[in-house]
């Protein structure tokens, strides 16, 4: 009769401990999910922004195209499609039309990613349209597109990954 009993809590304590093992761990995978997405979107936006100063700062009486062109291969690989029109509104740097892809084609991986990470994931592409100014003066637009709410890098990929490796 002991015997049985002492088994039977054994089993008991055993069967809680790994309930509890298993809860912790599920609710720590949400935890480091949802403060991870925001930290992602915090990032996000400060590369925004740095993409619309840098661009910005590539205007001194005229557009250096070259260093455009460094900060659009840059962007692209943040998750940006870049264009920049000048004051008149010709456009002088198109990332999509030098790559003959349009914004979806150059940012389908992220879209790959985000699926293999989130089932439900459904990101929508949005084209912002931002004033460059210098010296106080609009010298030219920035259109810039992107997945919304928020999606994953390759670097945030690999990083989320290990951190899920980790806990689980």
């Amino acid at each position: 009769m002991k015997v049985k009993l002492r088994s039977a809590l054994s089993t008991t304590h055993g069967i809680t401990a790994f309930v509890t093992v298993i809860s912790i761990l599920i609710l720590l995978n949400r935890i480091v999910d949802s403060q991870f997405i925001e930290y992602v979107k915090q990032t996000q936006n400060i590369k925004l922004e740095n993409i619309i100063t840098d661009i910005s700062h590539q205007y001194h009486d005229e557009w250096r195209e070259f260093r455009i062109r460094q900060t659009g291969d840059r962007a692209l690989k943040d998750g940006f499609v870049i264009s920049v029109a000048n004051s008149q509104g010709d456009i002088i740097f198109d990332i999509a039309k030098e790559r003959e892809s349009s914004p979806e084609e150059l940012l389908s991986d992220i879209s790959e990613s985000m699926k293999s990470h989130y089932k439900n994931w459904v990101g929508k592409i949005i084209t912002q349209e931002r004033r460059l100014i210098h010296e106080n003066r609009q010298i030219g637009t920035l259109f810039i597109s992107y997945y919304t709410p928020f999606y994953f890098t390759s670097e945030d990929s690999k990083f989320i990954n290990s951190i899920h490796e980790v806990i689980t």
